[in-house]
Order: structure tokens, then C-alpha cells, then sequence
């Protein structure tokens, strides 16, 4: 029975469709006209959203810019009722390269302000360093590392150049200080990485010892806990201990920009 009822409605809903269909072409006729240009522009503006997931913005931007005509102005125009031809994705080529072009411009430029901003800060220590040398005795705070900044990268001219790193606990109550010289500072940064390489390649064991660093009456016993490094500090004239994640890569460049200067 609903078989029956079905057929017999389908003639009705065929001739509804044609119905609306005609309403519709009839009533962008009525609309005024629009220029080649514009019928262009909109309608890929209009079929670029079916053509890309990602970057589509950048994509209209771009006909924007040739065609003059703005994804806002398309959309409001098929919402007055105007019916574009749908383009297919092959068409967006020319754009899709412009945009590429222009997205490996920007990163250039972004690479260049990197560059220049990272050389002003060069400039900046060594002129710093420069200027402790040359007016007295002291140290230079560089780096503090980590969540709650308890590990510290200093420049110290007190004595010899050198690098001096201290660590606190939470609490501030234990203390433990490690001078590097020149050729201390490049071995640390050396087993730094080594030791950061063995955690991540091993981090699916949950305890591992990878050494222990010393320099003068410091020392480091280095840790990873799946993946996560760890430096066990102490000295050996003190009884303080402090156990601190590594930020290995903020702590190695922190070093390493200053062996030049020790």
C-alpha cells in the first residue's frame, strides 16, 4: 500500500522540483545584471570553499586582489538570489601558488627577524660581559630555567672566567653551585646531549641512570624517568642535594653562548 501511495505521489514531487527549479532561474533573471568580472570573481570565491580544507582564506584573498570581488560580496550576492556557475579545482592552480609563494616569502621574513633579533641580543651580552670586565669583579645572571626558574646560568669573572650554574630546590633551603671552565663547559654540553638523546630513545623505561658530570667540587648525577631528564646536584664539601628537571634545550644553547667569553 505505501509502495503504491509513493508512485503515485512522485509525479507531484518531480513537477515541485521543476517547479522551484524554474522559480529560481526565473528570479535571477529578474535581478540585474552583473558583469563578466564580477560573475567570475564570485563564483570562484563561491567554489573555493569546495576546493580547499586549509588556506582557503589565503586562496580568496589572492582572487580578491585580481578579481576585485571579496568572499563577503559573493555570499551576499547568491543570498539576493544570484546563481553562479560552480568552478571546478583546477582553476585555483595560479592561485594556489601565489599563495605559496607569498607563504614562503613571509617565513623568510620571519626567519630574517629571528636572525636579527637573536644577533641584537649577541651584541647585547657581549657588550655586557664587555663592560663587567672591563670595570670590575662580578656576575652576570644569563639564564633561569625551568617551571619555577630554580636552575641559573651565570657569567662570573670573580676569579677566572667561568660559567657558574646553581640550582635551589623548591624551598630555597638547599643550594648547590658548579664552576665550569672552557673545556668543562663544552664536555657538560656534550653529555647533556648524549644524555638527552639515550632518554628519548629509551622512553619507555621508566628508571635510568645515564652518568655523573663533575667540575672542580660539583657534580651531577643525570636521570631519565620515560623520557624525562633529570640532574641529581650535589657538591662535595656540602651536604645539600638538589634534584631538578634538565631543560637540556634551553640549558645547552645558555652554555654554549657563553663559552666564548670564559
Amino acid at each position: 500500500m505505501r509502495n503504491i501511495i509513493a508512485l503515485a505521489l512522485l509525479p507531484m514531487l518531480l513537477t515541485a522540483c521543476q517547479s522551484t527549479s524554474v522559480a529560481e532561474k526565473e528570479s535571477a533573471k529578474s535581478l540585474p545584471s552583473l558583469n563578466a568580472a564580477m560573475m567570475t570573481g564570485a563564483g570562484l570565491q563561491l567554489s573555493a570553499l569546495k576546493c580547499f580544507d586549509t588556506g582557503v582564506a589565503l586562496i580568496q584573498d589572492e582572487i580578491e586582489k585580481e578579481t576585485g570581488v571579496s568572499f563577503a560580496t559573493a555570499y551576499n550576492l547568491k543570498s539576493d538570489g544570484y546563481i553562479f556557475e560552480s568552478i571546478g579545482c583546477d582553476s585555483f592552480s595560479t592561485y594556489s601558488s601565489n599563495v605559496a609563494k607569498a607563504r614562503k616569502l613571509e617565513f623568510a621574513k620571519i626567519d630574517q627577524e629571528r636572525v636579527k633579533a637573536e644577533q641584537k641580543k649577541t651584541k647585547e651580552l657581549a657588550d655586557k660581559i664587555n663592560r663587567l670586565n672591563s670595570v670590575g669583579k662580578g656576575d652576570l645572571k644569563i639564564c633561569s630555567l625551568g617551571y619555577s626558574n630554580k636552575t641559573h646560568v651565570y657569567y662570573d669573572n670573580r676569579r677566572d672566567k667561568r660559567i657558574s650554574l646553581r640550582t635551589y630546590d623548591e624551598y630555597i633551603v638547599n643550594s648547590v653551585h658548579m664552576n665550569l671552565n672552557k673545556s668543562q663547559a663544552r664536555n657538560f654540553v656534550t653529555v647533556l646531549k648524549e644524555a638527552q638523546q639515550k632518554a628519548n630513545e629509551n622512553s619507555d623505561i621508566e628508571s635510568l641512570q645515564l652518568g655523573k658530570f663533575e667540575a672542580g667540587i660539583g657534580w651531577v648525577m643525570l636521570t631519565s624517568k620515560n623520557g624525562r631528564l633529570s640532574g641529581f646536584w650535589g657538591s662535595k664539601y656540602s651536604v645539600d642535594r638538589v634534584l631538578l628537571p634538565l631543560y637540556t634545550d634551553k640549558l645547552v644553547p645558555c652554555i654554549e653562548k657563553l663559552i666564548p667569553y670564559i
